[in-house]
């Protein structure tokens, strides 16, 4: 039987979907980088696209194109950030909890990981918003206390299972240290179903911190990410509506490629799960 999924990541779709993720990431990181931020020019609001402006500009006379990438660069950044240290977090926590023996142990990492999985992102956002201040700070603790009791979970049912393993038990009756299991068993056999999963949290992520932001909790003005600029841009689609099909654009294929990118990568890492 033909493998569908090797088929879809070998073909020319996928491959030229994939470079042109990777220029748009080099386009975000050398405008960033290199450029400034666009300047205000109220003379020039609402402009059409043109050699100066390839995508015209905003109701601030904002270049559209360079609105866009660097506000793609704060939600991406925000997103791959908190994804990663949630990972980061929940990892030792999720083997810990697997590796002991003791019930209540066990029983207290379970209550501890459920009772982080019920304060939802928005509250959590809100309150350090509260305690703090709104923006980049904010939302990233937000999405990364709440993909911590993800991962830990995961992470533990996946390793649990491992440890109970055959081939475990036979590398413990050969000698191998539980250092040397953990390292050498454990770890590469969670990182295929992690990485998976992770692809859709970081999915998942940008669309928050896009509502976040939308909602007036990311980063405030002049800086701008995804979800400010199609909170602004909604006032002016009489005017022009190419900010917020842009970015709207540039979002969903971002949580596309995002997923295919882990989709493809998790298949070639070694897994003895099933």
């Amino acid at each position: 039987m033909r493998n569908t999924s090797t088929a879809d990541d070998n073909s020319p779709a996928y491959r030229l979907g994939l470079v042109l993720f990777a220029l748009f990431v080099l386009l975000v990181f050398f405008c960033v980088v290199f450029t400034p931020p666009p300047a205000i020019v109220i003379e020039e609001r609402f402009l059409r696209p043109s050699l100066a402006h390839w995508l015209g500009t905003d109701h601030y006379g904002r270049d559209t194109l360079r609105m866009v990438l660097r506000g793609g660069f704060v939600s991406l950044a925000t997103a791959l950030s908190a994804v990663a240290l949630a990972l980061l977090c929940a990892l030792p926590l999720g083997f810990a909890s697997a590796r002991t023996e003791n019930a209540l142990l066990r029983s207290i990492s379970l209550n501890a990981a459920d009772l982080l999985f019920a304060f939802p992102a928005l509250l959590t956002a809100l309150l350090i918003a509260t305690l703090y201040k709104p923006g980049w700070l904010a939302v990233l603790c937000a999405i990364t206390l709440f993909n911590i009791p993800v991962f830990w979970k995961l992470s533990r049912a996946i390793a649990r299972s491992l440890y109970l393993s055959p081939f475990i038990s036979a590398a413990r009756a050969l000698g191998a240290s539980e250092r040397r299991i953990l390292y050498k068993h454990i770890l590469p056999n969670t990182l295929a179903p992690l990485l998976l999963h992770a692809s859709t949290q970081v999915s998942l992520a940008i669309l928050a911190e896009a509502s976040f932001a939308y909602l007036g909790l990311g980063t405030p003005p002049p800086a701008a990410s995804w979800g400010s600029i199609v909170r602004e841009a909604q006032n002016f689609l009489v005017f022009s509506s190419i900010p917020l099909v842009a970015t709207a654009c540039l979002m969903v294929a971002s949580v596309a490629a995002f997923s295919s990118l882990a989709r493809r990568y998790a298949q070639k890492l070694p897994s003895r799960l099933g």
